[in-house]
C-alpha cells in the first residue's frame, strides 16, 4: 500500500482516544464498501485489490474470497445505467479471475446498481395491486412515499436520503410485493400486479440508500450551482445547505451521511471548499462534526490524461466522528507540473516527513483564523496573530468604494478631454452642480490608473 499515511504522532490524551477507538479484532465480511458515484468502476476495481489482501491475511480460502467480496463487501450506484453495467462487468471479471467457476456458482448477487425512478409509474394500478395482498393496506402509505421519493431518482441519484421511519419499513414493503396471494386470472389483475413487480428495484436501492457504510469513496460529479436545473438547485437548498454551491460538495455532506459512525469517508474534489467564503458551513459542519484525517493537496495539473486540464483538486480522508484536536497529515504538493512529479512527491513526503511538503494541523488550529480555512501549512505564530489583534471588521467594513455601473460610458484618461470641462476642487455635490462642469477627478486605481475623470451623473 504505497500510498498509506502513518497517522500522525498526537498530544498524550489525543493518542489515547485513538487507541481505544481502534478495533483489535477485525471481520473482513462485515466491512462495507460505497462508492456513490461509481462510474465505470474503476475505484471498485482498486478496492476488490484491498479487501482480497484482507481476506487472504486472515488465512480465507482463494476460491472463496471472490464471492465474499461482490456479496458482502463492494456497493456502488450511478445514475448512468450502461456505466453501472460497465462497473458491474469490471469486478466481475476481476473477481472471475481468482475464481474461473464464479459463472457456475448459484445466486450470486452483486450490490453494483443504476439509480432507477418511479417516473410514469401508475398509482391507481398499484394501489390496487397493493390493496389485494396480504398486509397491503397498510403498507400502501409507505409505498406511495417510496415512489414519490423516487419519482425524479435520475435528476437527484445517489443524493436521495431514505427518511427513517419509510426504511424501516422497507422490508414490509419488500414482503407485499413478493407476496402471491393475488390470483392472476383476472387480466386487470396481471397488470396491476405487474405495476408492483416494478417496484422491486426501487425498494433495493432505498435498502442501499438508507445502509450505513464503514468506508464511502467517491470521485464525485462537479456542477457550480448556475449549472443545475431549477429541481436540483432547490434539492440542494433543502436538503445540502452547507455544499449547495457545487455538486461536489453536496456529495461530501451526503457521504458523510451514508457512513457509519467512526466510518472513513475518501474523496478527491476541488480545492475551492478548503479556501473560498461561499463553503465556510461547509467547512464549520466538517471541522464541528468530523475529524480530517489525511490530506494530499494536489492543487492544478494532478491528471495529464485530461486535456487542458486547470481544475485545482484535493485528496482527503474524513472520519465521521469529531476529535477537535486530532492532528491530521497534509501533504502540499501544489508545485508539481504533472502526474507524474506528484505521484513521486507524495512517496516522497510519506516515506521521508522532514521533505518539507509534509503538515500536521487539527480542527483546532483551523478555527483560530476567521472562516476558518483549511489553512494546514500556516505556522503557530501566524495562527495566533489572528488571535492576539482585532480584527478590522471591529473598526471598518471594507466595501467597494464608487463604482459607475459602465465604465465605457462615464470613465475617461486624462489625454481624451479639454482641462476647462473639469471640475476641479468640488468638495461636494452642490459645488459641482454649481460648477457647470462635465467631468471630476477619480482615482480609479488598477481601471486606468490613478488619472481619470468621471462624469458627472
Amino acid at each position: 500500500m504505497e500510498y498509506y499515511i502513518e497517522p500522525a504522532e498526537q498530544d498524550s490524551e489525543v493518542q489515547k482516544e485513538m487507541d481505544a477507538a481502534t478495533l483489535r479484532e477485525l471481520n473482513p465480511e462485515a466491512l462495507t464498501f460505497l462508492d456513490p458515484a461509481c462510474g465505470s468502476g474503476h475505484i471498485l476495481v482498486e478496492v476488490y485489490d484491498i479487501f482480497k489482501a484482507i481476506y487472504l491475511e486472515r488465512g480465507y480460502r482463494t476460491r472463496d474470497i471472490p464471492r465474499l467480496i461482490l456479496e458482502k463487501n463492494l456497493y456502488g450506484l450511478d445514475i448512468d445505467d450502461r456505466a453501472a453495467q460497465l462497473a458491474c462487468f469490471a469486478v466481475l471479471m476481476k473477481a472471475r479471475k481468482d475464481d474461473r467457476q464464479l459463472f457456475s456458482r448459484d445466486g450470486l448477487t452483486l450490490n453494483i446498481m443504476s439509480i432507477v425512478e418511479t417516473k410514469g409509474f401508475d398509482k391507481n394500478k398499484l394501489l390496487e395491486a397493493v390493496s389485494k395482498r396480504d398486509g397491503g393496506k397498510g403498507a400502501w402509505i409507505w409505498i406511495h412515499e417510496l415512489v414519490e421519493l423516487f419519482k425524479h431518482a435520475k435528476t437527484f441519484g445517489s443524493l436521495i436520503t431514505i427518511p427513517d421511519e419509510l426504511a424501516k419499513k422497507l422490508d414490509d414493503i419488500k414482503s407485499v410485493i413478493e407476496s402471491d396471494r393475488m390470483g392472476n386470472d383476472d387480466i386487470f389483475n396481471y397488470i396491476a400486479g405487474a405495476e408492483l413487480q416494478g417496484l422491486r428495484p426501487i425498494v433495493r436501492l432505498a435498502q442501499l440508500l438508507a445502509k450505513k457504510y464503514d468506508c464511502v469513496v467517491a470521485n464525485p460529479p462537479y456542477m457550480g450551482s448556475k449549472g443545475m436545473n431549477p429541481m436540483l438547485k432547490d434539492f440542494a437548498q433543502i436538503h445540502f445547505p452547507a455544499g449547495k454551491s457545487d455538486l461536489f460538495a453536496i456529495f461530501i455532506e451526503r457521504n458523510l451521511e451514508f457512513s457509519a459512525i467512526k466510518g472513513l469517508v475518501g474523496m478527491i474534489t476541488m480545492q475551492s471548499w478548503m479556501f473560498l467564503s461561499s463553503y465556510e458551513n461547509l467547512r464549520k459542519k466538517i471541522l464541528d462534526q468530523n475529524t480530517i484525517l489525511s490530506m494530499a493537496h494536489l492543487g492544478a495539473r494532478a491528471f495529464d490524461s485530461i486535456s487542458g486540464e486547470v481544475v485545482s483538486t484535493t485528496v482527503f480522508i474524513l472520519e465521521n466522528d469529531n476529535r477537535s484536536n486530532l492532528k491530521g497529515n497534509y501533504l502540499r504538493l501544489i508545485e508539481g507540473k504533472s502526474e507524474q512529479e506528484k505521484k513521486n512527491a507524495i512517496q516522497e513526503a510519506i516515506k521521508n516527513p522532514a521533505c518539507g511538503w509534509f503538515f500536521k494541523s487539527s480542527a483546532a488550529d483551523f478555527r483560530k483564523i476567521p472562516g476558518s480555512p483549511i489553512a494546514y501549512w500556516v505556522s503557530e505564530a501566524l495562527r495566533q496573530t489572528f488571535l492576539a489583534n482585532p480584527s478590522l471588521y471591529e473598526y471598518a467594513v471594507p466595501r467597494q468604494g464608487f463604482a459607475t455601473g459602465k465604465n465605457e460610458i462615464f470613465l475617461r484618461l486624462w489625454h481624451e478631454l479639454v482641462l476647462d470641462r473639469i471640475g476641479f476642487g468640488c468638495k461636494n455635490t452642490e459645488k459641482a452642480i454649481e460648477s457647470r462642469k462635465r467631468w471630476f477627478p477619480c482615482n480609479k486605481g488598477a481601471h486606468t490608473g490613478s488619472g481619470t475623470a468621471i462624469t458627472r451623473l
